[in-house]
């Protein structure tokens, strides 16, 4: 007999030996197997719906993944009532075994055979997961094998609380409903960690059978599982008997609600911007967002009287710079030209008059003008363009202040003229607008009126950082950029600032236009000024484009900016549709909702005090009444006022010179009066003015003694004019209509062209003569011999 090689096996049987090296095999196997096992990692990532939470995580929007699941990725630790729940139903021993569960296999297969078939299942959990990792349509012995052993092989992978977290991740809960955060939110409307026991306990037994929730028929038998599942945990005393009447009370959730999408628009520049990334961190916040949606849904039908369909809305955290809500387009309808997919708010607009402010603050700060220094408000020609202003009317002069609270157009083309277009447009672009795209000569001087193209969302940020430069609190601006971070299971957007260059417009001209702005007046809309009166105190200017196309509105507090565009997507015209009009009132509803807020104390370290006259603003010159003013400070403003001058007087008031009076019997006398085509505007306007004293008989002066101040003025035609006369039915060609201004109002003036006297004018200088086509010379005098030449065509 052949001797044993292992003495110490020499007293067993053959029997024992055998199994005994069989379950040594066994186990060899077993080890082999699942560390060959493969893990299907595509599965494990599979593709997630994109969403996006606002500054505190709360969830804004959410999309379909790219198979058309609704699978939102939940990266936060499992709430303890989804966990009791699930292991009191699926795998009570789920913290003991090591994925197979002996206890529950000996279980089933008693029971089984005991019955004569499959009435008992031995699935863990874990082998629930292997299910859904490696699906099989055939549910036999072989295939639960290999799910016992993938099972067996995510134990040695994963511990068990990111078991937990991949399958509440994976489960369905019916139809597209994939994971614990779709169905949360999809059923209940909550996040996760909000979930009552009810909702626990349906969500762990629901995707046992996850069809049972949509067909009716089935409803009774998820909600008598639910409420088994229930009374086990209570039983277990889990909770206490009052919290089990209460869950057993709550109803099966009706079909799916739809998931939330606050701010579309705005998720999708996220989603655009960083394709790659499912979780986006926004700075925007739920309860701003919620209540900006619902002001301009409920404007929608108020504009539609102005001929608008669309509105949009942009609220700025003035401190961050941060985009806290934002509307991107309001429409009245799902008609197709009303456009609602269109981001309106980041789409480049006619600006209107919405650069007006920055003019303002900027000749402030280069000394060009004080707050009250008179601009002429007088029929304007520049090579062939002629601003109209919105009443089409003229007021002669106006201060740079009124200028900007009424909006008017003459005076501030005549101020971007004298401050040049092409310094302008750099300084816009280093504000941060984007969109001027075409050279400074193609906008000309209508740049000031919305001859360029803005957006919202960028024009909101440059008034947000106005005020920011007015409250001292910015000396370099700040910028959104998305930044994607990796985390484990997931990738997220956060949005972090950058520095700008610095703020081109300072502190004290940022304060000074700001006062200016909280001023805003429209003499044409006094209803909405009263309505307005009452309301919270805000620097806000509107605007109107060209051809009635979109109305703006803009605002500041010390803490937000809001920015309201409204009008048509598709561009065209609204018959009543104007800044003040239209979007003013949405702009004020949201101020309304937003915290109140003063606005940024006065500077004065910031600024420089002026004596200036108190009539045109200007540095006091020639004994005129003074006034303070600010300025300011580093701007060395040095203009002296332009329309004062002394003249003498005799004792009765009339005025003298010294070839008529002695001088011992003069008197200095200030006098104001502007040149004589803006003299006649501002005289129908202005009240505190009164006329030069009248010249004495015997006093009359020569023309050379008026040289430097001229008493008349030709208004039209302009300089070297074309003009193109109508035809009349008759084939005659329309008369030319020739304007002159004359400071005396009593003067007669003589009119010849080319040399032939045509006829003379009294009180209202205005004359309706024949021209030919061609070059004409016009000439005009005055009682007093002083003449005027002006040279025009007509074509």
């Amino acid at each position: 007999m052949k001797e044993w090689r292992f003495p110490a096996l020499r007293g067993l049987s053959n029997r024992p030996i055998t199994w005994l090296l069989s379950g040594l095999l066994a186990t060899i196997v077993v080890i082999v197997c699942i560390a060959l096992q493969p893990i299907p990692h595509r599965r494990l990532q599979p593709p997630v719906s994109p969403v996006m939470l606002d500054i505190d995580g709360k969830l804004l929007g959410a999309r379909v993944a790219s198979d058309g699941q609704w699978r939102l990725h939940h990266a936060d630790a499992l709430p303890d009532k989804y966990i009791r729940a699930l292991l009191a139903f699926e795998d009570r021993r789920f913290y003991w075994h090591p994925g197979v569960d002996p206890i529950a296999i000996i279980r089933a297969g008693v029971s089984n055979w005991q019955h004569d078939g499959v009435v008992s299942g031995a699935s863990t959990l874990t082998m629930q997961l292997a299910r859904l990792l490696n699906p099989q349509h055939r549910r036999n012995l072989p295939n639960k094998v290999r799910e016992a052993a993938l099972a067996l092989k995510l134990e040695t992978t994963f511990n068990k609380p990111e078991i937990l977290q991949i399958y509440a991740n994976l489960a369905p809960f019916g139809g597209n409903t994939v994971g614990i955060a779709s169905a949360t939110w999809r059923y209940f409307s909550v996040p996760v960690a909000d979930i009552s026991w009810a909702q626990a306990a349906l969500l762990a037994v629901l995707p046992k059978n996850p069809s049972d929730l949509r067909l009716g028929k089935n409803r009774d038998r998820l909600k008598d599982r639910r409420d088994n599942l229930l009374k086990r945990l209570s039983k277990q005393q889990v909770f206490d008997h009052e919290t089990l009447k209460l869950a057993l009370l709550e109803p099966l959730p009706n079909a799916p609600a739809p998931m939330p999408n606050a701010a579309p628009h705005w998720f999708t520049q996220l989603q655009q911007r960083n394709p790659e990334i499912h979780e986006h961190r926004s700075t925007l916040r739920a309860d701003l967002q919620q209540q900006l949606t619902t002001i301009t849904a409920s404007h929608i039908r108020r504009i539609a009287d102005d001929g608008a369909s669309n509105i949009a809305a942009v609220v700025i955290d003035n401190t961050t710079q941060s985009v806290v809500a934002y509307v991107g387009n309001q429409a009245a309808s799902a008609l197709r030209h009303h456009a609602k997919y269109v981001d309106i708010a980041n789409s480049p607009r006619s600006s209107g008059s919405l650069f007006k402010p920055f003019l303002y603050a900027l000749m402030l700060q280069q000394g060009d003008i004080l707050p009250p220094s008179l601009i002429l408000d007088i029929p304007t020609n520049y090579r062939g363009y002629q601003p109209e202003n919105y009443d089409h009317h003229y007021r002669g002069a106006v201060s740079a202040a009124e200028t900007l609270r009424q909006s008017l157009n003459v005076p501030s083309v005549r101020m971007l003229q004298k401050y040049g277009v092409e310094a302008f447009k750099q300084d816009l672009e280093s504000m941060g607008l984007t969109t001027l795209f075409r050279r400074a000569d193609d906008y000309g001087l209508s740049l000031i009126l919305g001859g360029a193209e803005v957006t919202l969302l960028e024009i909101t940020r440059v008034y947000s950082r106005l005020l920011e430069s007015a409250a001292g609190r910015q000396s370099a601006g700040s910028v959104l950029k998305e930044t994607g971070e990796k985390k484990p299971n997931r990738r997220e957007t956060s949005l972090t600032t950058k520095p700008e260059s610095q703020f081109v417009i300072r502190q004290g001209a940022a304060w000074l236009t700001l006062q200016t702005m909280a001023e805003l007046n429209r003499p044409d809309t006094q209803r909405h000024w009263r309505a307005f009166s009452s309301s919270p105190s805000i620097a806000w200017k509107t605007g109107t484009s060209y051809g009635l196309r979109d109305a703006w509105a803009i605002g500041s507090n010390n803490d937000y900016t809001v920015g309201i565009w409204a009008g048509n997507a598709n561009g065209s015209e609204g018959i009543q549709l104007s800044g003040t009009r239209t979007a003013a009132p949405a702009l004020l509803d949201v101020f309304r909702a937003l915290p109140a807020a003063a606005l940024p104390p006065q500077p004065t370290f910031a600024l420089k005090s002026y004596r200036v006259c108190e009539t045109d603003g200007y540095l006091a010159n020639a004994g005129c009444k003074t006034a303070e003013t600010w300025g300011p400070i580093g701007a060395d403003f040095k203009s002296q006022s332009p329309w004062h001058f002394e003249v003498h007087v005799d004792e009765n008031g009339m005025q003298v010179h010294g070839h008529c009076e002695s001088p011992f019997n003069m008197t200095r006398h200030s006098v104001f009066q502007l040149p004589p085509i803006a003299n006649f505007y501002y005289q129908q306007t202005a009240t505190n003015i009164s006329p030069p004293p009248a010249m004495r008989s015997d006093c009359n002066l020569n023309p050379a003694a008026m040289a430097d101040k001229a008493p008349m003025e030709i208004e039209y035609p302009t300089e070297g004019a074309n003009i193109a006369l109508p035809v009349k039915l008759d084939g005659a060609r329309a008369q030319l209509i020739v304007k002159a201004r004359h400071n005396r109002a009593n003067k007669t003036l003589f009119w010849h062209l080319d040399r032939t006297y045509i006829g003379k004018t009294r009180h209202v200088h205005e004359l309706a003569i024949d021209v030919r086509i061609g070059w004409h010379k016009l000439i005009l005098i005055d009682g007093d011999g002083y003449q005027l030449e002006r040279w025009f065509k007509v074509l």
